[in-house]
């Protein structure tokens, strides 16, 4: 099943024995996950769900052909652009 690749690792919490350097495995440390897990939620998450939904109304019969189909990207496209308003990630990970 293709899959789109793998681009981040997100970690937070305490570690009384100490953290493993992830970081050097491309890891990214943060003292507050909550605004990632809303990106993912809200990004990848509900653009998924609204795929799926509307693969079966416009008869694809898989995600990647909903996407394909231009009123299906932009509904997901709409989807983010709403999204991100609401997003509080650090500046450097705007959408």
């Amino acid at each position: 099943m293709p899959t789109e690749p793998f681009a981040e690792w997100v970690i937070s919490g305490r570690f009384p024995a100490g953290r493993t350097a992830w970081q050097e495995a491309g890891a990214r440390p943060v003292e507050d996950i909550i605004p990632y897990e809303q990106r993912k939620l809200w990004l990848l998450n509900a653009s998924a769900s609204l795929l799926a939904y509307a693969r079966t109304i416009r008869g694809h019969a898989t995600i990647d052909e909903a996407i394909a189909y231009p009123q299906c990207r932009s509904w997901v496209e709409a989807l983010w652009d709403e999204a991100c308003r609401h997003l509080t990630l650090p500046a450097d990970n705007d959408c």
